[in-house]
């Protein structure tokens, strides 16, 4: 198990965005970012342990539009996340046998709609 002290670091379109797990918030932690540019955007999500080394990433393009909200959400565990509103699920093993995965979801809803 990865334990609650990591980083997660995503990379969208050049804009660099770091969040810290906080336990006093059971490991959840997330913030709002203004995108970079609309239209298709790489996506590189990297997990670091507190130490700063690096167990696992993901790349994927993203198709940012005006007039939605978008989302870029990531979850270590066991289960892959399930619902009608997650959106893409990427999945990467934390390490190698071991029991962990990162999941990576991703998505877009027009404005005003209710997820």
């Amino acid at each position: 198990m990865v334990g609650t002290a990591f980083l997660l670091r995503s990379d969208i379109g050049g804009r660099h965005v770091d969040l810290a797990a906080d336990p006093a918030h059971g490991g959840h932690a997330s913030v709002d970012v203004r995108g970079p540019r609309y239209g298709n955007v790489p996506v590189n999500v990297t997990l670091f342990t507190a130490s700063g080394d690096s167990i696992v990433a993901v790349s994927f393009s993203q198709d940012f539009q005006h007039g939605f909200r978008h989302w870029v959400a990531a979850l270590v565990g066991s289960q892959r996340p399930l619902g009608i509103c997650t959106g893409t699920v990427l999945a990467a093993p934390v390490t190698a046998g071991g029991a962990d995965t990162l999941y990576v979801m991703y998505g877009k809803i027009p404005d005003g709609a209710i997820c």
